[in-house]
């Protein structure tokens, strides 16, 4: 368990505020802590953190926001993600149709489940598609219908955080499929690890798959298959939440809310840019 997570459940029990050496001896499990490392500890912590608030300079508690029951998983230690990624017979739904649909589970620091189904879509795969992703007709003929394979999926994406690379693409052929069986679309939060990596990695030329991967020196074997990629997508996932502190951001809301922020550009293509403004 985090220390943050640690706090968070001390004072929810006590449901009180508490000086800073009292939190700090119980976070540490010591009772010789001096009153100014208690301090300094407890201040490094936590003052950066919109869930922890200080009284009187002196006392912690958590606020009001973090207080409501419903926001408990807005620890990123404790959220399911769901790493997503389908392979398609080409790039618009409804016309096209998924050809397999793959999940990995991430929590706790780790991939811990799962999933992966060959789909038939009811059409015949284009060739230069067939040549991309490895999947033909004849290996979909007798797999099941997408109606059978969403059930499944559904059961294992639950309330997780869904994460894809270009989530849009995936989502909307989910959503499309749902539609087409009478289903609601999905509701559950979205992060996209393109738009992560745009924004913790401003440096790097490109977001693609393969870019962000090559930069992690994370293989992936099975390239447009969708189990290799949802794989790779969940490592690279892993990375950024490593990343996220560095960048003050720890809670699950703070990180949906970064994929959105304006991204930064590196410092000498805003210097390429100005120069080019200031001669035309």
């Amino acid at each position: 368990m985090s220390l943050k997570l640690a706090a968070f459940e001390i004072l929810r029990a006590c449901r009180a505020s508490l000086p800073a050496r009292e939190l700090a001896q119980r976070l540490f499990k010591s009772p010789c802590i001096p009153p100014s490392l208690s301090e300094t500890l407890i201040a490094t912590l936590f003052s950066q953190d919109e869930r922890f608030v200080r009284d009187n300079g002196e006392r912690w508690r958590l606020s009001s926001v973090c207080l409501q029951s419903s926001l408990f998983h807005d620890f990123i230690e404790l959220a399911s993600f769901c790493v997503v990624d389908v392979e398609t017979t080409g790039g618009k739904p409804p016309a096209d149709k998924i050809t397999e649909l793959a999940a990995v589970r991430v929590q706790g620091g780790k991939q811990v489940g799962e999933f992966c189904a060959l789909v038939n879509p009811g059409r015949p795969i284009p060739p230069f598609v067939a040549r991309l992703t490895g999947i033909n007709d004849g290996m979909v003929e007798k797999m099941p219908s997408i109606e059978e394979v969403l059930e499944s999926f559904l059961s294992f994406l639950g309330e997780s955080i869904f994460v894809a690379h270009h989530a849009s693409f995936d989502r909307r052929f989910l959503n499309a499929a749902l539609e087409e069986v009478g289903r609601l679309p999905m509701a559950n939060p979205e992060l996209c690890s393109a738009r992560l990596g745009r924004r913790f990695l401003p440096h790097v030329r490109s977001s693609s798959l393969d870019s962000l991967a090559a930069y992690f020196g994370i293989e992936i074997p099975y390239r447009h298959r969708a189990f290799g990629d949802a794989r790779a997508t969940g490592e690279l996932l892993l990375r950024y939440l490593e990343m996220a502190a560095d960048f003050g951001i720890h809670s699950l809301s703070a990180l949906l809310a970064f994929q959105k922020q304006a991204r930064k550009q590196p410092r000498a293509r805003r210097h390429r840019k100005k120069k080019q403004a200031a001669s035309s």
